[in-house]
């Protein structure tokens, strides 16, 4: 290998010889080197392999023809610079790839880079969310709980970070991060208690290639800390009719919950809250004597309130009244014969 000067000679029959112009023959059987990695590696790391953009980017000799390819298939050239340096970004769906750069220098050889194996990630789903079945302490999806400190769950692409948003106009404010796991779950409770009031929840999942997708659809939340306030109406009721319509108030925003009447600590009937917060229980029945009356409801978010008790009391028993002779003057105290009385004749007047 190196450079050769090559010239031919020749001597003829009379002795004489002649030298020709020398040639210049350069061997070399040395591949040029060629370097290849990704220009810019997105995931968690630099060199994780994760990436948003495919481009490759290296070395070769300047101003030579570096050729990208996948397996046998060429995805395209690029030239090097006058440094050498050189980038080239092929067209590609999301995927795994092995890809090789290679260059032939003027003498016939071909040099290759080591592949470059990556993951080419540009999309990532929004994450969905909802509020846990444990922070849910009311009717189950409706969003309502008296959980100051809510868990809330969801899923995504696998190791992403969900970041999560509140959008109301309580408080407009980042709420916090979750990671999913290999599956993809995510749960997230937050480290201080929101006030009574809605919130708009929305989040975002960043994957592992650094793409962040679209905001979730946002998922409302209600936090509810006061109990009802059932009321019956009126004062202590002393009565002889065992059946009676207890009647009452409640919030206007405890429209069609249910009321129960309880009699001294047991179900005794109940009503549904009106429109108006008026609810009247029928049909309850008292038992002989004080019947100590509440009216208990249980709103949307599990808060559970309690009137202040009425007492009722039951009086079917008709009093005793008891009567007799004064004076029995017969022939027994208890013979029933009293005695005659008889009654003098009135005096005559003058001149009758």
């Amino acid at each position: 290998a190196g450079v050769n000067s090559l010239f031919a000679q020749e001597t003829d029959a009379a002795g004489n010889t002649g030298i020709s112009d020398a040639v210049v023959y350069t061997l070399d059987t040395t591949p040029p080197t060629v370097t290849a990695g990704l220009a810019n590696d997105t995931g968690t790391s630099n060199s994780d392999g994760v990436t948003t953009d495919p481009t490759l980017s290296g070395t070769a000799e300047p101003g030579r023809t570096v050729t990208i390819s996948n397996g046998s298939t060429v995805l395209g050239t690029t030239l090097a610079n006058a440094d050498g340096g050189w980038s080239y970004t092929p067209q590609l769906a999301d995927g795994t790839y092995t890809l090789t750069a290679s260059e032939t220098d003027a003498a016939g050889n071909t040099g290759s880079a080591p592949p470059v194996t990556f993951t080419l990630d540009t999309t990532t789903a929004a994450p969905t969310l909802a509020l846990a079945a444990g922070s849910d302490s009311g009717t189950l999806g409706d969003g309502i709980t008296n959980v100051t400190r809510p868990t809330i769950t969801g899923t995504a692409e696998a190791n992403s970070t969900i970041t999560l948003t509140d959008g109301s106009v309580l408080a407009p404010s980042a709420v916090g991060t979750a990671v999913t796991d290999a599956n993809g779950n995510w749960s997230f409770t937050p480290l201080v208690s929101f006030p009574d009031g809605t919130y708009s929840v929305v989040a975002t999942a960043t994957d592992p290639a650094g793409n962040t997708s679209v905001p979730s659809a946002p998922l409302n939340v209600t936090i509810d800390t006061t109990p009802p306030s059932p009321a019956i109406s009126g004062s202590a009721v002393l009565t002889n009719q065992p059946v009676q319509t207890i009647s009452g108030t409640d919030g206007l925003s405890e429209a069609g919950r249910t009321v129960t009447v309880f009699d001294n600590g047991t179900s005794a009937g109940t009503a549904i809250v009106n429109p108006d917060g008026s609810w009247n229980a029928a049909n309850v029945t008292l038992a002989e004597g004080q019947n100590s009356l509440t009216a208990q409801q249980t709103d949307a978010a599990g808060n559970t309130g309690t009137s202040a008790a009425v007492i009722y009391t039951l009086d079917t028993v008709p009093p005793t009244v008891t009567a007799g002779l004064a004076d029995d003057s017969g022939s027994s105290n208890s013979d029933g014969v009293p005695a005659t009385r008889r009654c003098a004749a009135p005096p005559r007047r003058a001149g009758r």
